[in-house]
């Protein structure tokens, strides 16, 4: 209704403004175009009527679009429904992004895992490897320590039969030392007269004569059978003290007893020599300064208070730093092991020569 009436009055404006304005000038060029006057009046109302037409819709359009409205409409506040909805676009957005690295780290995971059951594999091989070379090596020590057993009891055995002779004068064998022995034992010993003892090889013990010809080198000699060792040293116990051709004695020496601390540090040899109760004791001290060292020294000491005590050692400390050693200041360790060996000294009534 309102583009009729619009129309209406549009076409009542055209019409007025014809009337007064065209009507008068071209009317007698109109009076030419007479017949064709209709057909103009019927397309200049439709080209209106398009026009008209178009105007009305387009301002329809703007009209009814909110951004065409010149007075802009305030935005609502968010309601907790849209901010839980945006807050939940959000934690599944950090879903996916989670998601994602999580995947892409357990596949990293899976083929770092796959290395390491390699390399777990590898070490269980080498293991056993390992052990299988244990066991090889274990067996090997046992057979070592079985050959050195054997070795040993071998030189034990190649040794059961000798004899030591102890002050025979150098040069008594003269170049026939076997000869000399068969000779001699009967001599010496008369109970071994008629024996037929056998004497393997016989030599002195060291090759270098000594300077001193009052302390000969020591002859040792081997026999054939251990028996007639046995026989050897019964008879000389027998005739103790032996007496050589030149009047020359040895010692009458009778070993009672032997043994060493538990460390392997203190050995000693009981023993009667010339009917004396005599007892040869050999000491290593350790080499650091270890002051219990010499207590344990002292009590070992006192189980010999019935023998005359001929101690050789090496104490790795010393009675005296000011007498006995030249270098730097002696330390609080070496100064009291030096007083415990005083002590050990004193209380054995032993003398330092």
């Amino acid at each position: 209704k309102a583009f009729r009436a619009l129309f209406r009055s549009m076409q009542e404006s055209m019409r007025s403004m014809w009337t007064s304005f065209l009507r008068r000038p071209i009317e007698g060029k109109l009076r030419t175009f007479g017949p064709f006057l209709p057909i103009f009046s019927f397309y200049f109302k439709l080209t209106s009527f398009i026009i008209l037409f178009l105007m009305a819709y387009n301002r329809k359009q703007q009209e009814m679009s909110p951004s065409a409205s010149p007075i802009k409409k305030k935005s609502k506040p968010p309601t907790t429904d849209d901010m839980v909805d945006k807050m939940a676009n959000t934690v599944a957005h950090f879903e996916d992004i989670l998601r994602t690295e999580l995947t892409a780290m357990r596949n990293e995971f899976a083929s770092h895992m796959s290395v390491v059951q390699s390399l777990c594999s590898k070490l269980d091989l080498l293991t056993g490897e390992m052990r299988e070379q244990k066991k090889v090596v274990a067996d090997h020590d046992r057979r070592v320590a079985a050959l050195e057993q054997q070795v040993v009891d071998l030189q034990d055995r190649n040794r059961r039969s000798n004899l030591r002779l102890v002050g025979l004068p150098e040069g008594s064998e003269k170049d026939d030392p076997m000869g000399f022995v068969k000779r001699s034992l009967s001599t010496w010993l008369p109970s071994l007269a008629g024996k037929e003892i056998e004497v393997e090889r016989a030599h002195r013990v060291y090759t270098r004569l000594s300077s001193d010809r009052a302390k000969p080198r020591v002859f040792i000699f081997k026999l054939l059978r251990y028996t007639d060792r046995e026989l050897i040293l019964r008879a000389a116990r027998l005739h103790a003290p032996v007496k050589t051709s030149d009047g020359a004695t040895t010692l009458n020496i009778t070993i009672l007893d032997k043994g060493c601390d538990t460390d392997g540090r203190i050995t000693h040899i009981k023993t009667i020599v010339e009917n004396r109760n005599i007892v040869f004791i050999s000491v290593y001290a350790p080499c650091t300064p270890d002051p219990t060292f010499f207590s344990v020294l002292s009590t070992y000491l006192l189980k010999f208070s019935d023998f005359e005590i001929v101690l050789g050692a090496d104490m790795n400390s010393v009675m005296s730093h000011t007498l006995d050693r030249s270098g730097p200041k002696e330390s609080h360790s070496q100064a009291f092991c030096s007083d415990k060996l005083r002590l050990c000294v004193t209380s054995a009534s032993l003398v330092d020569s």
